[in-house]
């Protein structure tokens, strides 16, 4: 009993380190005029932890928007370059403040997946 209590424990440890890294990530962007260090490590993080969640148990989708979000951030900081539209960066920040509540959210999950397409539009990462 004692050893599923432990494991539930870090069960919950390793989902809520997942959430404080969504929502560092989130106020990391508010803050940062740019994509920063702060900004990727956060990310990463948010990324490496993704596939040992629960939510991960629920569905691969968070370890799928967690890739593809770092994978822009990386892309952007790799061209030297920020989300220049105001509009979309909020709407990023609204977002992953929404997933930090709830990974599992299926209109915040399309919504990510809709705005990252619609970033990278706006450069060239072929």
């Amino acid at each position: 009993m004692n050893e599923l209590k432990k494991e539930g424990r870090e069960q919950n440890h390793i989902d809520q380190e997942f959430l404080s890294s969504l929502r560092i990530l989130k106020r990391s962007l508010e803050n940062d005029s740019s994509l920063s260090s702060h900004v990727i490590r956060h990310a990463t993080k948010a990324e490496s932890l993704s596939k040992f969640t629960s939510y991960y148990d629920e569905t691969y989708v968070v370890q799928v928007y967690s890739i593809v979000l770092l994978d822009y951030l990386l892309q952007m900081t790799y061209l030297n370059k920020d989300i220049d539209d105001i509009s979309k960066k909020q709407e990023l920040i609204q977002v992953l403040d929404e997933l930090s509540k709830d990974p599992l959210d299926e209109q915040m999950m399309s919504e990510l997946q809709y705005l990252l397409i619609e970033l990278k539009k706006d450069y060239d990462f072929n």
